[in-house]
């Protein structure tokens, strides 16, 4: 870089001027740039410019929406279905919550077979996904079997 000096008694457009003259020696040639500008200055405030008001872009794959500078983005769960949270260092945590409420209809394409534990019903209270018993289940839905019956009336004696 070629050395440039300024007096203290140069006014201002001296400098500008002085300094300006660094485009077609110190840092290539202004005419190759994508800008309208006729200063490096110039071209620094334009490329500044046009950086914060392009912003950037996010989408959802449909939906797109552009972010301007000094805008923030809010990522935003929703009560019971989704928990976001922002920490240090840059990090951005999404992720379900302990009890999760879903509005509308649930749909499990595979649920594997058991193994263990054979002795429990999935059952609806209210909209509330709980287990019942065999013995429960049998007893709730008055299906006592016949077995069971005679095994009860000899306990019984």
């Amino acid at each position: 870089m070629a050395v440039r000096s300024v007096a203290n008694t140069d006014t201002l457009d001296t400098f500008r001027t002085t300094y300006n003259l660094t485009a077609g020696t110190d840092i290539g040639d202004m005419t190759t740039l994508a800008t309208s500008a006729s200063s490096i200055v110039g071209a620094i405030n334009e490329v500044r410019s046009a950086t914060l008001l392009t912003g950037w872009i996010i989408s959802d794959g449909g939906t797109t929406q552009t972010v301007h500078a000094g805008n923030t983005l809010t990522i935003a769960g929703t009560s019971n279905e989704v928990n976001v949270a922002v920490s240090s260092t840059d990090t951005l945590t999404i992720g379900l919550p302990n009890n999760v409420t879903l509005a509308g209809t649930l749909t499990v394409s595979t649920i594997a077979n058991a193994t263990s534990d054979l002795d429990k019903f999935l059952v609806s209270d209210s909209g509330v996904i709980k287990y019942r018993t065999g013995a429960e289940f049998a007893a709730d839905a008055g299906t006592a079997t016949q077995a069971f019956a005679i095994a009860q009336a000899v306990a019984l004696g």
